[in-house]
């Protein structure tokens, strides 16, 4: 099944700046991002992997974390397709 790359807002605020959320990529299995909606709408969360990037000096991001999360729709303010691209370390040795 194809992954839906996700930027997801929550309702928590950051404990550095109160003024900002917490917000984080997220990646799930759905066909797309309406059926992403639809999983929202059926049980109320969303399992996925948490992907926590670091950019390189060439400007790439690289995952270079994932880990198991779901996320409850009460706790979540936005879900948007991500606005950035991203690779995995393993593509970045494999390139090199």
């Amino acid at each position: 099944m194809p992954i839906q790359r996700l930027s997801v807002t929550t309702v928590v605020p950051s404990r550095r700046d109160p003024y900002k959320y917490i917000s984080f990529t997220l990646e799930t299995e759905a066909e797309s991002f309406d059926d992403v909606f639809e999983k929202l709408a059926e049980d109320g969360c969303l399992k996925g992997h948490r992907i926590q990037t670091n950019e390189i000096a060439d400007g790439t991001r690289v995952a270079v974390e994932r880990t198991p999360h779901i996320v409850g729709l009460n706790g979540i303010a936005v879900i948007c397709p991500v606005h950035f691209d991203y690779v995995y370390s393993q593509e970045i040795s494999a390139d090199a």
